[in-house]
């Protein structure tokens, strides 16, 4: 298209001359259309005469490949203006979506409106058919949507809007409106086997992220994941025999997206689309994991190492878990982001919590909680503290913290993270499914600990049916009745299956017990203890003969068994069960052992002569002596805690420290002996 013809057709319409566009006009216009700093601004002919001069001449050079002149912008104007003029003095955010979707098909109309621009466009589209010239600039019907969304995605990249470009950046299906509309442009003109054209294109679009601006230098990852992201759109398969595909194009694009997010000035633009690039993955990852017959072709007999010998190959969540993990690395490392004026995270560092609590999902669910281990450690070596996250953040991560620490048996550092995610999770209904994962694992920790849950709050919502699954063990831990926890914690009680749906079942079972030992011993001592006579200084101690509690522990013993499983025989091994009930059955070497245990621990105050076989309970003169022999074992417990729990970032960074706390206590002066 000549400038005579876009004169002639400016003079059809009637189009008066005017000031040519300059380059300062096009700088002053706004580039977004979803800019925050314009959301209160009023819709005015003004910014919508500057918008389509700023817009329309990048449009229809990436889209049509023509670069307008005044004539063609004056027409443009004009035509905007007959258009939206009942719309003037509305709030921008209103009309900034269909002016943006109106320049696009107004364009395209203006181009072929006459005869001789049709057969231009045809000629075009007779000659991508044919392939005649795989780089050539798609047709104008062809590549219209695509060609707008990579000029907004370069003015988004200009103005470092990151708002924007999150949301034009959209990831999972199904795709409507404009995305549907591209994906159809993409599909006929770059189909597969074309990814070197379209990345040409976007090279060619993407000048911000192709030459920099403000001497940031060039951003060249972020033009290889837009054209792997456009190639995505493009392929995905929304049917389940397609998953799997899908996923692996979702990795790639993860991986594209985490390179892109390196870099030290626009970095920081990538990170929400990250976000939600890795959660996606994650969904993905876990749902295929659980639908093995969608991957069941990976699994070969073939072995994986080169030595012959094989090995495990990593399961889709791990290798999603895997890549996410260099994300994480990166916001950590991050040294051009913090903590603001107001105390929150800037920057990359923002995105600390919310790819590391994705990771944990990950890994949590696929059972591969061991990978955890560095990711706590390098949050509570270098990460912002935790309290300056949003408080969603903070409840997610204290949660997997806190089963993290449940299951390495830490069981007072576990209790101290739930409590406090637990502590700030919303009370609403919305959130009681959560809560009641809260408070599944912040439960068996206190029962753990010997502590018990109030009425009060076995009444709440998220703690429905507690009292039918721990109510026997706090009675058992209560009474001392042994029989009562094992069969309520045996595999073929009524609870079994909801204990170990949580995976609580066996730390419960072996736990617990201990404090249900206690309680029989001081049933046992309310009923046959005496106090001790003779020496004033043994005053106040008490004694019980221990032959009374090996009798007292056969009997809860006895409770315990099953009767039909005490009274089956093997034929094979007929003689042999008497000989196994003589060796279960509570001797007085077990009993000693046991008693031991319990003073080591500190949960009983006394003392065992084994030579006369008497326990002495250290007590008072004067005074509850079950209150002074056995102390509560929460409060033991809680006293000899370090309050320190790995992993939880309370405190903020030492300054040139890498994060760590070295204790000066004990330094001596340099020379001194």
């Amino acid at each position: 298209m000549n400038s005579g013809q876009t004169s002639a057709r400016a003079a059809n319409h009637g189009v008066a001359e005017s000031a040519p566009c300059t380059s300062s006009n096009r700088e002053a216009a706004p580039w977004l259309l979803g800019d925050s700093s314009k959301r209160e601004a009023r819709f005015t002919g003004q910014w919508l005469a500057e918008w389509v001069r700023s817009v329309a001449p990048e449009l229809a050079q990436l889209s049509f490949n023509y670069e307008l002149e005044e004539q063609d912008l004056v027409y443009l104007c004009d035509e905007a203006a007959a258009h939206f003029g009942s719309e003037f003095d509305k709030p921008l955010s209103k009309v900034s979506r269909q002016v943006q979707q109106w320049l696009t098909t107004a364009l395209i109309q203006y181009f072929l409106e006459y005869d001789w621009a049709g057969e231009e466009v045809a000629a075009d589209s007779e000659a991508l058919v044919h392939g005649s010239d795989s780089a050539m600039a798609p047709s104008i019907a062809m590549t219209a949507m695509l060609g707008q969304c990579l000029t907004a995605i370069n003015g988004y990249i200009q103005a470092e809007n990151e708002e924007q470009l999150t949301n034009i950046l959209t990831f999972e299906p199904p795709f409507t409106g404009d995305h549907s509309n591209m994906i159809a442009e993409l599909r006929q003109a770059y189909p597969k086997g074309s990814e070197d054209a379209l990345e040409k294109k976007c090279t060619q679009s993407l000048v911000a992220a192709r030459d920099g601006t403000g001497g940031n230098g060039s951003w060249t990852p972020f033009i290889t994941f837009i054209a792997h992201y456009l190639t995505y759109l493009r392929d995905v398969d929304l049917e389940r025999n397609g998953y799997l595909e899908t996923y692996n194009s979702l990795i790639t694009l993860q991986e594209k997206a985490q390179s892109a997010l390196v870099h030290p000035a626009y970095g920081h633009l990538m990170l929400l689309p990250v976000v939600n690039c890795a959660k996606l993955v994650c969904r993905l990852a876990i749902g295929l994991d659980k639908q093995p017959e969608l991957i069941a072709h990976l699994k070969s007999d073939e072995p994986v190492d080169g030595d012959g010998e094989g090995g495990p190959r990593d399961t889709l969540p791990e290798r999603a878990a895997d890549t996410l993990r260099k994300a994480f690395t990166t916001c950590l490392n991050d040294r051009t982001s913090g903590l603001g004026k107001d105390g929150r995270p800037t920057g990359k560092k923002k995105g600390i919590y919310k790819i590391a609590n994705i990771c944990l999902k990950i890994l949590f669910q696929c059972r591969k909680t061991r990978n955890a281990t560095m990711i706590f450690m390098n949050i509570g070596n270098q990460s912002p503290p935790l309290s300056a996250y949003p408080r969603s953040e903070q409840v997610t991560y204290l949660y997997y913290l806190g089963r993290f620490l449940f299951q390495t048996n830490h069981f007072y550092r576990a209790q101290e993270a739930l409590q406090h995610a637990y502590n700030l999770s919303p009370t609403d209904s919305s959130c009681v499914r959560q809560r009641r994962h809260i408070l599944v694992y912040l439960t068996t920790c206190n029962l753990i600990l010997g502590r018990f849950p109030s009425a009060s709050l076995l009444q709440r919502h998220e703690a429905l049916h507690f009292q039918q699954h721990f109510g026997p063990i706090m009675q058992a831990m209560r009474t001392g009745d042994l029989g009562l926890f094992r069969r309520h914690l045996d595999l073929g009680s009524p609870s079994a299956d909801w204990l170990l749906h949580f995976r609580i079942l066996l730390q419960l079972q072996n736990r617990c017990e201990v404090h249900v030992w206690r309680a029989l011993i001081v049933r046992t001592w309310q009923i046959s203890g005496h106090k001790q006579s003779g020496r004033p200084e043994n005053e106040g101690n008490t004694l019980l003969d221990i032959n009374k509690l090996v009798r007292a522990f056969n009997l809860a013993e006895k409770s315990s068994q099953n009767p039909q499983d005490a009274s089956y025989v093997d034929p094979d091994l007929d003689g042999a069960d008497l000989e196994i009930e003589e060796e279960a059955a509570a001797s007085t070497i077990s009993v000693e052992s046991r008693l031991s245990s319990l003073i080591s621990q500190g949960f009983l105050l006394g003392t065992v002569l084994h030579t006369q076989l008497i326990l002495v309970i250290l007590g008072m003169k004067a005074g509850n002596v079950v209150t002074a022999g056995f102390p509560s074992p929460w409060k033991v417990i809680k006293h000899k805690a370090n309050a320190e729990v790995p992993g939880w970032r309370k405190l903020p960074q030492i300054a040139g420290g890498g994060g760590q706390v070295i204790n000066m206590k004990g330094a001596r002066a340099a020379g001194s002996e």
